[in-house]
Formats: structure tokens, C-alpha cells, sequence
């Protein structure tokens, strides 16, 4: 009787972050703390509006990575043999991760910068003629 090495089997934590996903987990979480520190302390509207730019970041990042795996899928459709499952796993995973985690990490510091804008009292908007 042939012996079969039991299956090593991960969390899908460990899935989505070995997809690729840390790095826009990271940026997210650095953007969501600039925007707490902002809702905290900084009362310039200018500072809030670049914290929301910059926090499109993760989600332009996810949107070129996703296309990348999409054409590396795309040429595993095309293939003359079947791919492999563990190929296969790489490239759906790298896809999910990164539209999930991607998706997460632009919405809530784009989220928290749009209450700290909402919340910037109106004294501390300049008006055109100060400028």
C-alpha cells in the first residue's frame, strides 16, 4: 500500500496575504492612520485632500496587478495542456487578494479623510480672498 503524504492545508488569511496582498494591506494602514492624525490634529482641508489622493494608491496598484494576473490566466486558458494546480491557485489567488485587500485598503482611508474633510470646521476654510 502506497503511503500519501497528508495535505498541508492554510488559512485563508495566509492565502490572501501570500497573494500579494500585504503590501496594499501595509499602504492602507499607513494611509488610515494619516487620516486619523489628520481628523485629530490638522485642521487644513489641504492636507485632508492630499491624504484622499494618496489614498487612491492601493486601489491603482490592485487594479495593475489584477490585470497583470489576468493576462498571465489568460495565457494558462490558451495553454496547449492544463495548468497545474498549484499555478492555478497562484494566479486566482493573486487576483483575489489583491481585489479584495486592494478594495479594502482604498475605501477606508479615502473613507476616514472624507469624515475629517466633512468634519473641518468652516473657520479653518481659507477663502479666495486670503489667497
Amino acid at each position: 500500500m502506497e503511503q500519501v503524504a497528508p495535505a498541508v492545508q492554510r488559512s485563508d488569511i495566509a492565502f490572501f496575504l501570500s497573494g500579494g496582498g500585504l503590501p496594499l494591506l501595509a499602504i492602507g494602514l499607513a494611509m488610515s492612520l494619516w487620516a486619523v492624525f489628520n481628523i485629530a490634529f490638522s485642521p487644513s482641508r489641504r492636507w485632508m485632500l492630499v491624504q484622499c489622493f494618496w489614498s487612491l494608491l492601493p486601489g491603482v496598484i490592485a487594479i495593475v496587478v489584477i490585470y497583470q494576473s489576468y493576462v498571465e490566466f489568460a495565457e494558462l486558458a490558451i495553454a496547449p495542456q492544463p495548468p497545474k494546480p498549484a499555478v492555478f491557485a497562484k494566479v486566482t489567488g493573486r487576483i483575489i487578494s489583491c481585489g479584495f485587500l486592494g478594495l479594502i485598503s482604498t475605501i477606508l482611508p479615502v473613507t476616514l479623510g472624507l469624515i475629517g474633510i466633512a468634519r473641518t470646521p468652516v473657520s479653518y476654510v481659507q477663502s479666495p480672498e486670503e489667497n
